[in-house]
């Protein structure tokens, strides 16, 4: 037990932390390690080492909100959650249009500078790739869902997610 208190003293409270959780993934050191404090002070928290790690925030609970997620906060009832994932997903497909026109002109403008003229034609190539990428990704999804599980509002919400995707890296290259 007392390697752990060692290991933090030794390598400071981030490095030693790090370490611990390496050997923990590869099961060197047990879990009751992370139960000591790496200060005496801290020994009377009951804060976790996962929330000590995300300083205060527990990691587990800290994940992305997806489109569903939104839009259950906002709806009242299953019936309200369609239009809002609607709504979303047409703010999003204008986003991806944007971003797309952008990065179209980008490399026109590009082709024009370097005299190379393959340029407009791979990113079109990688766009379509990327639409019917997300496309069969959401069907593939959504297909191993039963009927009257929300594969509809899945199937919204993985559009959603897939454009939001897609503007992302079409943004990242202008």
């Amino acid at each position: 037990m007392n390697c752990c208190r060692t290991i933090i003293t030794f390598c400071g409270p981030f490095v030693g932390y790090l370490l611990l959780i390496l050997a923990l993934a590869c099961s060197a050191v047990s879990a009751s390690c992370f139960a000591e404090s790496a200060h005496p002070k801290e020994a009377t928290t009951t804060q976790s080492s996962t929330e000590r790690l995300a300083g205060g925030k527990d990691l587990r609970t800290s994940a992305v909100m997806t489109p569903l997620d939104v839009c259950w906060q906002q709806a009242a009832n299953r019936i309200a959650l369609k239009p809002c994932l609607e709504t979303l997903l047409k703010q999003q497909q204008l986003a991806y249009e944007t971003a797309k026109l952008s990065a179209i002109k980008a490399m026109s403008e590009l082709e024009t500078i370097s005299g190379d003229q393959h340029l407009s034609k791979q990113l079109q190539l990688t766009i379509e790739a990327g639409e019917q990428y997300a496309r069969q990704l959401c069907r593939w999804q959504t297909a191993t869902m039963r009927g009257a599980t929300g594969q509809g509002d899945h199937l919204l919400s993985c559009q959603i997610i897939q454009l939001t995707q897609q503007t992302h890296h079409l943004t990242e290259m202008l």
